[in-house]
């Protein structure tokens, strides 16, 4: 199980397509299932409409939810494969049917909006704005890493950008660094000492430079 080309929580860390197109085959050539969390990078976070489709493989099972209805209203789904649902389809008296159930699973209201975000990402082209806002974002946080001198491994994929504050590993400047942005009106907030850029995938140029100057003001306290 593993969040592709990208680990969030962990520190926001890329990591090659190539490995995550050799996970896909050594998991093939030994019966294991891959499992592919997307809750964070799918729907074009990551500046394709799933991750793992810049290594161009099919996870067995792909979990999804958050930007399937843009945070609007709660739900996941866990996708899978017709080989596995096979495994499960069949009559009652087979004994081998899968009757799990949730007794709040699938919410209409919630499908529905789930079903608009995506007609309004493919209306709005969100890919291709998406594309813009990288090459903004990467530029933007390596300027204020030459400029402070307080972060270094700059890094981005799509509308995600992150760095490491120069910090001792025990010291809480991430948590420093996230009250004086809270301050100056920019909610970032810090996984420890990496600071990190998440926007909404619908942010203009001009709100992403207002971000770059307060996140500038805020690393610098």
């Amino acid at each position: 199980m593993l969040e592709p080309i990208i680990q969030g929580a962990g520190g926001m860390r890329i990591y090659s397509q190539d490995l995550l197109r050799r996970l896909r085959k050594w998991t093939a050539e030994r019966g294991i299932h891959l499992i592919a969390d997307e809750i964070m990078t799918g729907f074009y976070r990551t500046g394709k409409r799933m991750a793992c489709e810049h290594a161009e493989i099919e996870p067995d099972f792909l979990c999804l939810s958050k930007g399937m209805t843009s945070g609007f209203l709660p739900l996941s789904a866990v996708v899978t494969t017709q080989a596995v649902y096979e495994c499960f389809y069949d009559e009652y008296e087979s004994g081998k049917s899968f009757l799990h159930s949730h007794t709040y699973s699938g919410n209409a209201l919630a499908a529905s909006v789930a079903l608009e975000a995506m007609k309004v990402m493919e209306e709005e082209n969100i890919e291709a704005n998406v594309f813009e806002m990288s090459r903004f974002m990467q530029n933007a946080l390596t300027d204020i890493a030459e400029r402070t001198g307080r972060l270094q491994n700059v890094r981005s994929l799509g509308a995600i950008a992150a760095a490491d504050l120069l910090a001792e590993k025990k010291s809480r400047f991430g948590f420093q660094v996230y009250k004086e942005a809270v301050r100056l009106g920019a909610l970032i907030r810090p996984l420890g000492n990496t600071l990190y850029w998440l926007p909404p995938l619908t942010t203009e140029i001009d709100t992403l430079k207002l971000l770059q100057v307060m996140t500038e003001k805020a690393v610098l306290i």
